[in-house]
C-alpha cells in the first residue's frame, strides 16, 4: 500500500510518500518538495506509475498544482510537472482537493479564490506525461459560490460528478451533485436540501448501481450527520442519521460529533465509510475516536467500529481519525488510514493504519461490540532515512535533489559509462551544458547504502 503524508524535507514543506506492506512495514520512503503541509495531497496508482499531486505552499502566493510521477517499485522520480493558475486565481491561493485518473488523463482538481475571497471550483486536465491540456472553473446558478469541489469521480456512464454546497439567496443551504461530461461541460445539477452549515464538508461516492451516496450535515431537528443515497434525479432512496449522542448523552456544546471523511463503494453493492467521532469533553477538552461503518446496498448498517488507543498509562482520551478506506486486494476485508495523537502530546501526529476483516474485526483483538481498544501502538517512523528524490525529469537546465543534509559528492555518467560531470551539491545540479540524452547521477554517502543512483533524461 502507499501512504502520502506531509512533513519537512530540507526544512521545507514537502509530500512524503511511503510504500508499506500489508503489515505496515516500510518498503521505501521518499520526499517531494513544493507542497503545502496545511492542505491535501493525493496519490493514485495506475499500471507501472504512481502519481502524486499537491499545491504549492500558500506562503509563496503562487497558485499552482504540482504533479509527480514515481516508480512504485523503487520510489524514484520518473518526471514532474505543474500547472500555474496565477492568471485566474486572483485571491489567496489554489487548494488541491484531489487527483483523478480518467480516460488516460490526469485530472487534479480543487478550489481557487478571488480578491473578495469568493470560492470557485477548478478542474485541470493533463495528459499522462503531465502536459497541460485545459482548465475549467465552476460556479453555481446565480453565480453563487462553489464551496469546496469535492470527490470528482466517474459516474459509470462516461461522465464525471462532484459534490459541493449551494447557498441560495435566502441563505438556505443545499448539497449539490454536479454532472459534467469528460470535457468538463455541465450536464446536470442535483440539489438536495441540507439546511445546515458547511462543516463537515459533504463527501460523495457513486455506488455499483450508479446511485449517489453522499454525506452532509442537517437540522432534523437537532444537528445530525446524514449518509444519504439518491438516484441521479435527486430522489432519496435511503438515509442514515448519526445523531448528536454519545453513550446516550447529548453534549450541549458540540455541533457535529460524527465527521465522515471518506465514502467507498464495496464490491457487494454497499458502501463503507471512514470517519471520526468527536466525543464528550473531558477535563475541558475534546477527544476523538476513529470510526468505520459498513452499509449494505439498501442502507442497512451491517456493523460499525469505533477505535481508540490505550498504551501504558495513557487513557482513552487520544485523538484518532480515519481519512480513507479501501477494500483489501484479496477481498477479505478493509484497510483504512488516518491519524493518531496521544492525549499527552497533541503536537505530534502518528499515522494510524487499520486492517479489518470482512466483519470489521482486527485479528487477535476482541470484537464483540462496536468498540475496538488497541492495547499497543506500533509506531512507524515515516521520517526514518528519507531517501533523496530527483526532479524534474526530464530536465532542461537544473536538477533538484531533495533529502540531502549538507553538501554531498555527485558524479554524472553518460549512456556509455563515461564520466561527464562531478562535484558536490546540497540540492541543485546545473546540467544545462550537457548534450541531450540519457544519464546516470550517483550520490555518495547519503543513505545507509554506499551510493544512491538516479537515471535522468536531458532534453
Amino acid at each position: 500500500m502507499f501512504v502520502g503524508v506531509h512533513g519537512l524535507c530540507e526544512n521545507r514543506k514537502c509530500l512524503l510518500i511511503s510504500k508499506l506492506d500489508i503489515n505496515g512495514n516500510i518498503i521505501w520512503n521518499k520526499g517531494f518538495i513544493s507542497t503545502d503541509s496545511g492542505n491535501y495531497s493525493f496519490i493514485k496508482l495506475q499500471n507501472d506509475t504512481l502519481f502524486a499531486s499537491g499545491h504549492t505552499d500558500w506562503n509563496t502566493m503562487t497558485k499552482q498544482v504540482n504533479l509527480y510521477a514515481v516508480n512504485p517499485e523503487s520510489g524514484d522520480s520518473l518526471y514532474s510537472a505543474n500547472a500555474n493558475f496565477d492568471s485566474i486565481a486572483l485571491g489567496f491561493g489554489f487548494a488541491n482537493m484531489g487527483l483523478l485518473l480518467f480516460e488516460n488523463k490526469l485530472i487534479p482538481y480543487g478550489e481557487i479564490r478571488d480578491t473578495n475571497n469568493i470560492v470557485s471550483g477548478l478542474i485541470h486536465w493533463m495528459d499522462m506525461k503531465g502536459v497541460n491540456l485545459q482548465t475549467k472553473t465552476y460556479q453555481l446558478p446565480g453565480n453563487f459560490t462553489v464551496n469546496a469541489l469535492q470527490d470528482l469521480q466517474p459516474d459509470g456512464y462516461g461522465n464525471l460528478v462532484f459534490v459541493t454546497v449551494f447557498i441560495d439567496s435566502l441563505f438556505d443551504e443545499h448539497t449539490v451533485v454536479r454532472k459534467i461530461n469528460s470535457e468538463g461541460e455541465i450536464i446536470k445539477d442535483v440539489f438536495i436540501p441540507s439546511n445546515f452549515n458547511l462543516d463537515p464538508r459533504p463527501q460523495l461516492a457513486v455506488n455499483n448501481a450508479g446511485q449517489y451516496v453522499f454525506s452532509h450535515a442537517k437540522w432534523a431537528p437537532g444537528t445530525v450527520q446524514q449518509l444519504v443515497c439518491s438516484d441521479t434525479l435527486g430522489n432519496i432512496l435511503w438515509e442514515h442519521d448519526y445523531p448528536l449522542k454519545i453513550n446516550g448523552q447529548q453534549p450541549s456544546n458540540l455541533s457535529n460529533n460524527y465527521h465522515i471523511n471518506q465514502i467507498t463503494p464495496t464490491s457487494d453493492g454497499g458502501v463503507v465509510i471512514a470517519a471520526r467521532i468527536r466525543t464528550n469533553r473531558i477535563q475541558n477538552r475534546f477527544y476523538d475516536d476513529a470510526y468505520i461503518g459498513k452499509f449494505d446496498q439498501f442502507g442497512t448498517l451491517e456493523w460499525e467500529r469505533r477505535i481508540n488507543i490505550q498504551n501504558g498509562a495513557d487513557t482513552l482520551y487520544d485523538w484518532c481519525a480515519l481519512y480513507d478506506i479501501k477494500e483489501r486486494p484479496d477481498g477479505k476485508g478493509y484497510v483504512a488510514v488516518g491519524s493518531h495523537k496521544t492525549s499527552e502530546n497533541l503536537s505530534s501526529t502518528n499515522i494510524l493504519l487499520v486492517s479489518l476483516d470482512a466483519d470489521g474485526c482486527i485479528e487477535g483483538m476482541v470484537c464483540d461490540g462496536d468498540q475496538i481498544i488497541v492495547s499497543t501502538l506500533d509506531v512507524i517512523d515515516l521520517t526514518e532515512e528519507i531517501k533523496p528524490s530527483l526532479f524534474p525529469n526530464p530536465v532542461q537546465e537544473s536538477l533538484r535533489i531533495s533529502g540531502l543534509d549538507g553538501d554531498v559528492p555527485f558524479s554524472i555518467y553518460n549512456h556509455v559509462g563515461a564520466l561527464v560531470q562531478k562535484g558536490s551539491t546540497s540540492g541543485d545540479v546545473d546540467v544545462s551544458g550537457l548534450p541531450q540524452g540519457m544519464y546516470v547521477l550517483t550520490l555518495t554517502g547519503v543513505t545507509s547504502g554506499d551510493k544512491t543512483v538516479f537515471r535522468f533524461v536531458k532534453i
